[in-house]
């Protein structure tokens, strides 16, 4: 199972994400939305990494962030 999910935003071929850890949102449907995206990775317990502005205006990195500190407590 992956550790990371890589956005749709980001190359699909890119050696660094070329292992069992990573995930393309590709791999899964590109025409998922934002929202589903986000739960996808929740519910996995992956780390979505992208390069979309909006992802870090939006609540979805307070929400990692809590999310961890509640899983580690």
């Amino acid at each position: 199972m992956g550790k990371f999910l890589i956005d749709a935003n980001l190359p699909y071929h890119f050696s660094l994400w070329n292992n069992d850890n990573f995930i393309h949102v590709a791999d899964l449907d590109d025409s998922l939305s934002d929202e589903v995206i986000w739960e996808y990775a929740k519910i996995s317990s992956l780390t979505i990494i992208s390069k979309d502005s909006e992802t870090s205006k939006e609540h979805k990195l307070t929400n990692v962030y809590i999310a961890k500190i509640e899983g580690i407590t």
